[in-house]
């Protein structure tokens, strides 16, 4: 087997350990009470994944480390996670990472980042980041334009900077769509 979609009650759920050749995954988790949780750690068993999509209305227990997926292109969580993942930069392959309801990574608040991280400038491969922001500064798009591979940008920010946050023609090469939300106008693009 090499795909594997499960939709239903966390209860359900075969093991993961039994499929060690996945290369798609797709888990959409129910349960009747939101605390229930389930332990996905096993998932880094799973060599050749290459797209992993979690959602649900549950706990999921990733693990701490994915270093060894070295095929993974795809990660999309759109559950409530308890592992920061540490080590996401050194997945080489990665290139669309999607990540929703991160109470648990350090500086991130509830959906909002207080500013862009620094490890995502080390996601050389990346084509496709959406993220929100507390505050951005001319550093945190320093290190979105050092992404060469990124081709759609979706920037939420919620407080305007002091100063004006100024796009030079370097950097965005790869670059095809790009939205930028903020509450004042505060970005100056110059040639």
């Amino acid at each position: 087997v090499r795909s594997m979609a499960f939709f239903g009650q966390v209860k359900c759920m075969p093991s993961i350990a039994d499929y060690r050749l996945l290369r798609v995954l797709i888990l959409c988790f129910w349960a009747d009470q939101e605390k229930t949780s389930y332990d996905l750690t096993s998932i880094s068993e799973l060599l050749q994944l290459r797209y992993l999509k979690i959602t649900g209305n549950i706990t999921v227990k990733l693990p701490e480390k994915i270093q060894g997926l070295q095929h993974l292109q795809t990660l999309e969580a759109d559950a409530r996670a308890t592992a920061v993942l540490l080590d996401i930069v050194h997945t080489q392959c990665l290139l669309h990472l999607r990540l929703v309801l991160l109470d648990l990574l350090p500086h991130c608040h509830r959906y909002i980042f207080t500013s862009i991280p620094k490890w995502t400038g080390k996601l050389n491969n990346l084509r496709i980041l959406n993220i929100a922001v507390m505050q951005i500064s001319q550093d945190d798009l320093d290190t979105l334009k050092g992404l060469g591979s990124l081709t759609a940008l979706s920037l939420l920010v919620r407080t305007a900077p002091a100063q004006r946050i100024v796009a030079a023609n370097e950097g965005f090469g790869s670059l095809k769509y790009f939205m930028f939300v903020c509450t004042a106008p505060c970005m100056t693009f110059v040639e």
